[in-house]
């Protein structure tokens, strides 16, 4: 058995950090590093000790505290910062000591796969919503479900004995209904994955449209500069919000248009990549123009779009606008007029069906590709190895 190392707190800012080292070389390599205060301490579970973290690095030796669980494991407890925690890991590392993640370190300790994971991307949420469904993936939702898919697919391929056996018309509807719950799973795909990654929502349209000003509204503070010249905006500005529960990263980019010089055009580059890229593009047009005036920007790429009439405060006499499209939204960015509404469809788009509690979702790729292998599975045999990979089982039988 190897000895393990893994740091046990998340990799965000905090005054104290916790490592644990699990293996048979765990208390000679503490005591290559640790010199305790006390030279009679003794390393016995239930224990707490104190004192340097000598190194290879050539710095003085940093203060920590040794917490023995048994003879065996150990945790160390350390100044927060990931300079005191990577040389700790390293010199373990180096020493002998196999580094590992934390979902590794969970199912070391026999937690199953799909709760260690879910444990790992729950240190990552930022959000109360996100926490909540990463949690009840670390309750065992997913890993209930592929539970008793995998006992159905087992009785399937290998009755017991003694029983009726399972005749070969039953096997495509076994198949079947278990292809069918995986899709469902599958629909959820997205919002596992922006549990610890922020949805990407894009301003874009012509220059001078109020996008600067619409980003600062929608944000609530003022974080980009704002200039009534096109072209104020060149590179691409970005700032993190959190809309009904759900993380997004709003990115203010440069007009399109003809660029007038190199900067510019690099500008408009950029934009096109950071539209290319996201979950949902905020075409913004400016409601003070004369509407004969030709439009000088579309977008036809697949990403959702919702169409954001600014500066409706300035538009010429004429009747409001009274379009019917659901993804077609007035505002006056500088004053807030209609930005609630833009942020419900906003939220709308990017999560239409919130999952309940205690739903089962992704939220790994890799556990994305071992369910859409159950999905498209030709044979039962087949749907069981996914589900056995899902689960973590690499080499267990198919039957």
């Amino acid at each position: 058995m190897p000895t393990l190392t893994c740091q046990l707190t998340g990799s965000g800012r905090g005054g104290v950090a916790s490592i644990a080292i699990l293996g048979p070389q765990a208390l000679v390599l503490l005591k290559t590093f640790f010199q305790p205060a006390s030279p009679t301490a003794k390393f016995t579970p239930n224990r707490i000790l104190y004192g340097t973290w000598n190194g290879r690095s050539e710095r003085a030796g940093e203060s920590i505290v040794v917490t023995p669980l048994c003879e065996d494991h150990f945790q160390i407890h350390c100044h927060g910062g990931k300079a005191a925690v990577e040389q700790i890991l390293t010199d373990l590392q180096a020493s002998g000591a196999q580094r590992c993640e934390w979902s590794e370190w969970l199912t070391a300790q026999g937690v199953p796969l799909l709760q260690a994971e879910a444990e790992q991307i729950l240190s990552q949420t930022s959000t109360r919503k996100t926490a909540a469904i990463a949690y009840d993936q670390v309750r065992g939702a997913l890993h209930q479900q592929a539970l008793s898919w995998r006992a159905e697919l087992l009785l399937a391929t290998s009755p017991a004995e003694g029983a009726v056996p399972v005749s070969q018309p039953t096997d495509p509807a076994i198949l079947s209904s278990i292809q069918s719950e995986a899709a469902s799973i599958l629909e959820a795909r997205e919002i596992g994955i922006h549990l610890t990654q922020p949805w990407k929502v894009v301003l874009a349209g012509p220059p001078n449209v109020g996008k600067s000003s619409l980003l600062n509204g929608l944000l609530g503070y003022r974080r980009a500069i704002t200039f009534d010249s096109p072209g104020t905006t060149r590179d691409v500005l970005s700032a993190d919000v959190v809309f009904a529960g759900w993380p997004i990263e709003l990115s203010d980019t440069a007009g399109q248009r003809v660029a007038i010089d190199a900067i510019e055009g690099e500008g408009i580059a950029r934009a096109q990549q950071e539209m290319a890229e996201a979950d949902l593009i905020l075409l913004v047009t400016d409601a003070s123009r004369d509407s004969s005036e030709p439009s000088t920007f579309s977008y036809e790429g697949s990403t959702p779009v919702l169409s954001v009439l600014n500066k409706v405060d300035l538009r010429p006499e004429e009747p409001a606008s009274t379009n019917p499209d659901p993804t077609f939204f007035e505002t006056v960015a500088t004053t807030g007029d209609g930005l609630p509404r833009l942020i419900e469809a906003i939220v709308k788009t990017l999560v239409p069906v919130p999952p309940t509690s205690g739903t089962a979702l992704p939220i790994l790729p890799r556990q994305i590709d071992c369910l859409q292998r159950i999905r498209s599975a030709s044979t039962v045999e087949s749907a069981l190895q996914a589900v056995n990979d899902l689960m973590g089982f690499a080499n267990a039988p198919a039957a």
